[in-house]
């Protein structure tokens, strides 16, 4: 990457350019109240990546008594393919407390291979089909994990 992006805890006054970039990223994009909701909520996190001031991507995570998943990644269109995807999820999963081991979980769309590729990069395994977990449109999910110390 030739720019200097940088990670942080998103705040309430990102809740627009992360509806924005979900929306643009997802047929079954997640409403700002559901971002607001984990934002509440103790057990998750949602860090985003910045250009400057600009939002261009996040992910958010949840983690309870040695589990943790990856609920949700994304990037702006714009900075896609310049290793901010990588970015978010190895600063999400380096944000897990992991004192006495942890598995991450995930699910992806079948058909997403750069993002199923991106996982396995970072250690993650496929590890069985979810039937049509995905409605719009309807499509198999592929279950993913990885252990982590």
């Amino acid at each position: 990457m030739d720019k200097k992006y940088f990670i942080a805890e998103a705040s309430e006054k990102d809740l627009d350019e992360i509806e924005r970039i979900e929306t643009e990223s997802f047929s079954d994009a997640w409403s700002k109240e559901s971002f607001v909701s984990l934002m509440m909520n103790p057990h998750s996190r949602i860090l985003a990546s910045f250009d400057g001031d600009r939002l261009t991507g996040y992910v958010c995570t949840m983690q309870i008594d040695g589990e943790a998943e990856i609920l949700n990644i994304a990037v702006d269109s714009e900075y896609r393919k310049l290793g901010i995807g990588s970015m978010l999820l190895d600063s999400a999963i380096d944000s897990l407390d992991k004192e006495f081991g942890l598995t991450v979980y995930l699910e992806v769309r079948e058909s997403n291979a750069p993002a199923r590729a991106l996982y396995r990069s970072r250690g993650f395994t496929e590890t069985g089909i979810r039937r049509g977990y995905y409605i719009k449109p309807k499509e198999n999910a592929v279950e993913m994990e990885k252990k982590v110390q």
